[in-house]
């Protein structure tokens, strides 16, 4: 780019010819390339340029003009316009942050892709059970050994979706048996607890650990292979309900069974009225516990089917086990009963 205009002291720099030079401030002929940079000013002792009609064209200048090109070198550059200033810094300053910024989401995605393998496919995780807990989960089976494949696979699918519920705090999971090759079926056949882990929370993962899942599902399996006779239904829950269990703010009482209690002072298979078998349930155990209290604990009975038995011995087995539960207060108090698949098999 050469210099355009004939002011020598001006040193600014043009992108095309023009008939006036915005830097300063004078009006110039531009002829062509080759004069651009040896054309001068007209000065005084020079040849005076003709007019077309013969006469001497008028040299003379004007105070006003010979003060413009006087002071024209002395004028200050004049400032950059605003759209060669909006192309130039803007976009250079702009661009290196926003570009960091796209970097960086992508790295985040990726690791983020790369590291989704490794995380905890867990909410809740295996802790001491020290502190009181918030809510508890009681299990207790009451079932016989001879269980149907579909009946076997339910249990345990009700038994992982129980262990996967959601909760807040410490929960307390404890699994008591019937059929427990202990003399004192009140003590747990395992009990853990368990409480939300951090990442957990913030990935919204959920279930019990695969490790204590595992180890609480082998204990039930276990529990459904033993051959022992079984203690009657009624005083499991009895001495549960004095207990140290089921006493949290929030509790769960899942019970597996085929509601025959069998005693020696009280056997529903005999039941036909649920008047009389209630009178006679509260004499056999004048000494001792005969309806239980729960607080804040949803019963939910998983009930056998038993084809062996009436359609009065049916009604008065469900009317019972209404009146046995309906001792329970507060918060989430509640009764609900549930079928299980397959049937209980004939005894010998």
């Amino acid at each position: 780019m050469m210099r355009l205009c004939l002011n020598s002291v001006c040193s600014r720099r043009l992108f095309s010819p023009v008939p006036y030079c915005p830097y300063c401030g004078s009006s110039q002929q531009i002829k062509s390339k080759a004069h651009t940079d040896t054309d001068a000013v007209p000065v005084s002792g020079e040849r005076t340029p003709v007019a077309s009609n013969g006469a001497v064209a008028n040299t003379n200048t004007s105070p006003a003009s010979s003060a413009v090109q006087s002071s024209a070198g002395e004028l200050p550059p004049p400032s950059v316009p605003a759209a060669q200033a909006e192309r130039d810094t803007p976009v250079r300053v702009l661009a290196a942050p926003w570009r960091w910024l796209a970097v960086a989401l992508a790295l985040l995605a990726a690791s983020f892709y790369l590291l989704r393998p490794h995380w905890p496919e867990t909410g809740y995780a295996a802790v001491a059970c020290d502190a009181p807990a918030a809510t508890e989960l009681t299990i207790l089976l009451d079932l016989p050994a001879q269980l149907e494949p579909s009946t076997r696979a339910e249990v345990l699918v009700r038994l992982t979706q129980a262990l996967d519920a959601e909760h807040r705090g410490v929960r307390r999971i404890s699994v008591f048996s019937t059929r427990a090759r202990q003399s004192d079926v009140a003590m747990p056949v395992v009990s853990a607890c368990t409480a939300p882990t951090m990442l957990g929370a913030l990935l919204g993962a959920r279930g019990v650990a695969p490790q204590l899942k595992t180890h609480i599902l082998g204990k039930v399996e276990n529990q459904l292979a033993l051959q022992d006779g079984a203690a009657a239904l009624t005083q499991v829950v009895s001495d549960l309900s004095v207990s140290q269990y089921l006493r949290a703010p929030q509790n769960t009482l899942l019970i597996f069974s085929d509601l025959i209690d069998k005693s020696a002072r009280f056997n529903l298979y005999s039941c036909d009225n649920s008047q009389d078998v209630i009178y006679n349930y509260r004499a056999s155990h004048a000494g001792a516990v005969q309806r239980p209290v729960f607080s804040n604990t949803t019963v939910d009975l998983n009930a056998l089917p038993d084809i062996s038995i009436s359609p009065a011995t049916a009604r008065c087995r469900k009317a019972f086990w209404q009146w046995y539960f309906s001792d329970s207060e507060g918060a989430g108090a509640q009764l609900t009963m549930h079928f299980l698949p397959g049937r209980l098999k004939k005894k010998n």
